[in-house]
């Protein structure tokens, strides 16, 4: 979907392959953490000093008939998936679902192209995309179901820890530009896709998900802390 006027967007192209729904933006920066019992991925040991939670319950999303319209918010595609986080931690990664449990194995090509990141948790969606690159909650059951998931793409959309701390009481703009700039100097990686937001238009966002048979948005305060459980922060709406 390519970023614009409510008329550009009622015409808009899901872009799945460059991992964003409208142009790049970016600042920030990251560095190097410290945490034990994680699944180890890589044999590399970097001097650890942030001392991580065991586990960070993630942020959810309240329902909404329709999305917000008005200044202050920020809307990005719904990815119909399974919610995971992402860890990297002293050059291991464990991928944990919303319950904490230990998922690492079950996506082995992604915790194997998370392995070159710096130290960081980042919270996002493990999705199967169709042959139009649109999500497909079908194809991803089933490829887990046979064990087929090289080919999943974990969507990112926040940054809850990199090496300069704690990021949650950040504002979410603060907190994306850091993620975006994580990602983006680590260079291109198929599997590990940062997720763009659009900041004006829900209701065309809507629409333009609509068109495109996606499953609908989520709605964010883009000045807002990271708050774990739900919160009418963060708002999803689906096509009616």
């Amino acid at each position: 979907m390519m970023r614009g006027t409510a008329a550009t967007l009622a015409d808009a192209v899901w872009d799945s392959h460059k991992c964003v729904a409208g142009r790049k933006r970016a600042a920030g920066n990251s560095k190097a953490m410290k945490c034990a019992g994680h699944a180890s991925t890589s044999k590399k040991s970097r001097k650890a000093s942030v001392i991580l939670p065991g586990f960070v319950p993630p942020q959810l999303c309240e329902s909404a008939e329709r999305p917000p319209d008005g200044s202050g918010w920020v809307h990005e595609i719904k990815f119909d998936g399974y919610r995971v986080q992402l860890w990297v931690v002293n050059g291991e990664v464990t991928l944990k679902t919303r319950n904490s449990l230990d998922w690492t194995e079950k996506f082995g090509a992604i915790a194997s192209a998370a392995a070159k990141l710096p130290d960081a948790i980042i919270d996002g969606e493990i999705v199967a995309l169709d042959a139009n690159g649109a999500p497909d909650f079908a194809a991803l059951q089933a490829a887990l179901s046979e064990g087929r998931t090289d080919e999943l793409i974990f969507f990112a959309f926040d940054l809850l820890f990199d090496g300069s701390g704690d990021l949650r009481k950040r504002p979410l703009s603060e907190r994306k530009a850091r993620l975006w700039k994580l990602l983006a100097d680590h260079g291109d990686n198929a599997l590990i896709r940062f997720v763009q937001h659009f900041d004006t238009g829900g209701e065309a966002i809507l629409r333009s998900a609509c068109r495109l048979s996606l499953e609908g948005i989520v709605s964010k305060k883009i000045d807002a802390p990271y708050q774990s459980g739900r919160s009418r922060t963060w708002l999803k709406a689906k096509w009616a």
